[in-house]
Formats: C-alpha cells, structure tokens, sequence
C-alpha cells in the first residue's frame, strides 16, 4: 500500500512536472520572445511549485505523505518515473524518442518545483519535522548540483528547443556527403533542423516585407544540411527561405526566395529573387 501511494504521488509531481513545462513553453511561444529558456523556466517553476505547494498543504488526505522523509522518497521516485512518462509522451506526439538534454532539462524545473514546495510544506505541516525539512532542502541542492542546473555547462543546461523537437517528422533525406532530416512546422517544410528561436527570428526578418496572402513555405538551413544538398547559385548565404505568392503554400507556382546570413549572430537578408513553375 506504502509503495502504491508513493508511485501515485510521484506521478502526480511528475505530470505537474511535464504539465509546467508545456505551459512555460507556450507562455515563450505566444510572448514572441527570443530567448526561450528566460521565459519558460521560471513560468515553469512558478506553475509548478505553487501547484506542488498547494497540493501538499491543502491535500493531505489526498497525498497521505506522513513525513518529509517520504517525501524525499517520492521525490527520488519522481526522477526517473518523470523520464519515463516524458519520454512516453514526446515519442507518441512525435514518433522519436527525446533527447537527453530534454529530460535534464525537465529535471532542472523539477528540482527547484519540489525543493520550494517541500519547504513552504515543511514550514506550515508540524508532523514534518524540521530534520526533514532540511532532508528535503538538501537532497534537492545535492540533485540540482548533479544536473547542472546552475554550472552553465552545455553538456548539462537546459536543451535548446529544436523544429524537430516540435515539428512533424517528414522523412530522413540522404545526399552523397551525408544525410539530413525534413519536418513540416507552422506550415512550412524545413530541410535541415533548427532553433525554434531561430526560425522565428527568420519568419520575423521577412514578415515585415511579405506581400498579401504571400507566406513561407520551404525554409533550407544550410548549417545543418550536406553541401552537395544546397541549391545552385545561392552564393554565401546560411539559410534559403521561399515564399508562395500563387497558390496555396503547399502545391505552390510562383514566389520569392530569400538569402539569409547568419553574420556574429544577426539575421540578414543578402540577396532576393523570383521563382515560377511552368
């Protein structure tokens, strides 16, 4: 019965977990920002914690936890139990199974969710003593320390959310000197993965010059692409972009292609063109 309880409560902190981060995703995606980590882990953290928080204090009966130490215990639980469900989720939404880093990166929200809640619950439930409170603040800066979550090494930061992570999965393309992925995102067909903070940085750097009805529809990332696989005549440029301006985005015949630079991180449009299906 013990054990059923803590893999039920290890659950719920591992939902909450994955649940948390969604939203601090889609707080970064709607808030239009570029840099996605300053925007979604602390949303994260603030969603989460106040949830774990609440339910602890509020729901005893619901959670039967009887001391810090068990909840020690279900935190630990809730480490790889988390993973498993991630990984479950990402790969039926996706079709592939996550990344390392994605999961580290979970686990860095979840650390500080659990380490505050822990301590708020600590501080208002006097059958948790405070030798457990301190179990419970000590174990999750031990964790914290063995994640990384504040060394600032890129082995161990958050993951850099990728197209691939979010985008459909097309098919894997081989070329002679490699091979490289093809995912549809928001409409357009990606030929070579890249930051989804990037791609919007792209989709804003022609938005302002965009035509009525003209929209993105092909994007080629020549940074993640093999050389025999870039377009001909396309000069120094690190990204290809095209634009439909008759037809429907998808079955497209005429449109506008974009050079785009990546010059000490900066965005720019180098040269413009002007393409048709006969």
């Amino acid at each position: 019965m013990r054990i059923a309880r803590r893999l039920l409560n290890a659950t719920f902190i591992s939902l909450v977990n994955l649940a948390s981060g969604v939203f601090g995703f889609w707080a970064w995606h709607l808030g239009g920002s570029t840099n996605q980590i300053a925007v979604q882990w602390p949303v994260a953290v603030v969603t989460g914690t106040a949830i774990i928080a609440l339910w602890l204090v509020l729901l005893p009966r619901l959670h039967r936890m009887a001391s810090g130490a068990e909840y020690v215990v279900t935190f630990l639980i809730a480490f790889p139990l988390g993973a498993a469900i991630f990984t479950a989720v990402h790969y039926v939404m996706t079709g592939y199974l996550t990344s390392l880093g994605n999961i580290l990166a979970m686990w860095a929200i979840l650390i500080p969710q659990v380490l505050i809640a822990g301590a708020v619950a600590a501080s208002r439930m006097r059958h948790w003593s405070a030798r457990a409170h301190g179990m419970v603040a000590t174990l999750c800066l031990v964790c914290c320390a063995v994640v990384g979550c504040g060394s600032g090494s890129d082995s161990t930061s958050p993951h850099t959310l990728m197209v691939g992570d979010v985008g459909e999965f097309i098919r894997e393309q081989t070329a002679p000197d490699g091979s490289f992925s093809i995912y549809l995102y928001r409409g357009v067909t990606m030929y070579g993965d890249m930051p989804v903070a990037e791609f919007i940085r792209l989709n804003a750097l022609v938005d302002v010059e965009l035509a009525t009805e003209e929209v993105i529809h092909t994007i080629y990332n020549y940074e993640a692409i093999p050389l025999s696989a870039h377009l001909p005549g396309r000069g120094e440029a690190d990204v290809i972009l095209w634009t439909c301006t008759d037809g429907d985005g998808q079955d497209c015949r005429a449109g506008r292609s974009w050079s785009v630079s990546l010059d000490d991180g900066v965005l720019a449009v180098v040269a413009r063109g002007i393409w048709r299906v006969d």
